[in-house]
């Protein structure tokens, strides 16, 4: 996950006023904390040690917001209609914060986990969008098995008896969707594709 959204910020600030790179940069920082978080979490779970509960569920928290508002950032990215608005920054924000106070309400982490899985789409679409544009038929292969996978992993997670096999798997999976992300960003953010010629949309 690190590895793509490394690779996008800076494709996207190549095409992007100082606004819209600060927000693309806070968003990014936000999803690789959360990802750092939830690996070490893994990793200290997996080698026998406790489970850290605060870890476990912090990342739900950077997650959300940081895939929400990088969502954003991209989609003020549009290839040949530079004059056509987009929703402000401040309903994304709002979306974010919504999951962020319905996740302290309930006591539960199910309400950030449906604003990551509803921006890491909406990211993921974005990109397949700007691919088309551009006729990167490979790149958009990727993002599809990306958006696949993820779902797929979702299920998978949701299952009561979580095997040794089981959990493996997932792993591997999730190291297969992850590299297809940042292999399709690594694509698009070469010189003369889709985020390597876009213009950006007015932001407010």
């Amino acid at each position: 996950m690190a590895t793509g959204i490394t690779l996008l910020v800076p494709g996207v600030g190549a095409v992007a006023g100082p606004k819209v790179m600060r927000v693309a940069l806070a968003g990014g920082l936000s999803i690789v904390t959360g990802g750092a978080l939830k690996a070490t979490w893994k990793t200290i779970v997996a080698l026998g040690g406790p489970d850290i509960v605060w870890m476990a569920k912090a990342q739900f928290f950077l997650l959300g917001p940081g895939f929400t508002i990088l969502a954003w950032a991209l989609l003020s990215v549009r290839p040949g209609d530079a004059g056509r608005r987009i929703a402000p920054l401040w309903a994304f924000v709002a979306f974010a914060l919504i999951g962020v106070v319905a996740a302290a309400g309930v006591g539960a982490t199910w309400p950030l986990l449906v604003v990551t899985t509803a921006s890491s789409t909406l990211l993921a679409v974005r990109l397949i969008l700007l691919a088309q544009k551009s006729g990167d038929t490979v790149a958009m292969a990727l993002l599809g098995f990306n958006i696949l996978g993820s779902y797929s992993m979702g299920m998978l997670a949701g299952q009561p008896e979580q095997t040794i096999a089981l959990q493996w798997f997932e792993e591997s999976l999730n190291t297969c969707v992850w590299t297809a992300f940042a292999v399709a960003v690594w694509w698009l953010t070469r010189a003369g594709r889709a985020l390597a010629h876009v213009r950006t949309a007015p932001v407010s």
